[in-house]
């Protein structure tokens, strides 16, 4: 992971982006850690979670970061995935949940990163 520290936009305070940040966290934390459902089912939880982050911080950092914290090129990936997805079997669901699964790791890790950093720069 990358040593980058995500500055708010003027006008947004840094405490404001922290709160988002863990907020966001704690929200996809949960998605993650809910194995029941299906594939399909989870990253539908995924897919509504990137675009109510999107929502949040929109007007919290700029264009370069939101990139950043919210990959839309792996978000792409799991959105096309998903609509294309064949009725589930044993080894389609398991390909969609390793996807999804990854995704949201990789989010969760990024997060928890800038919302450290944000929460300790001085």
């Amino acid at each position: 992971m990358l040593d980058v520290i995500v500055t708010p936009l003027p006008g947004s305070s840094r405490e404001t982006l922290q709160g988002i940040l863990t907020n966001l966290l704690n929200q996809l934390t949960n998605i993650r850690g809910g194995q029941s459902g299906s594939a399909v089912s989870r990253a539908s939880a995924y897919i509504d979670w990137f675009y109510e982050a999107r929502r949040q911080l929109r007007n919290q950092v700029r264009p370069f970061d939101f990139e950043r914290l919210l990959s839309a090129r792996s978000f792409e990936v799991v959105l096309a995935t998903t609509a294309t997805f064949p009725p589930p079997g044993l080894g389609e669901e398991r390909l969609l949940n390793g996807l999804i699964s990854t995704e949201m790791t990789e989010r969760a890790d990024t997060l928890r990163d800038r919302a450290n950093r944000a929460a300790y720069r001085g």
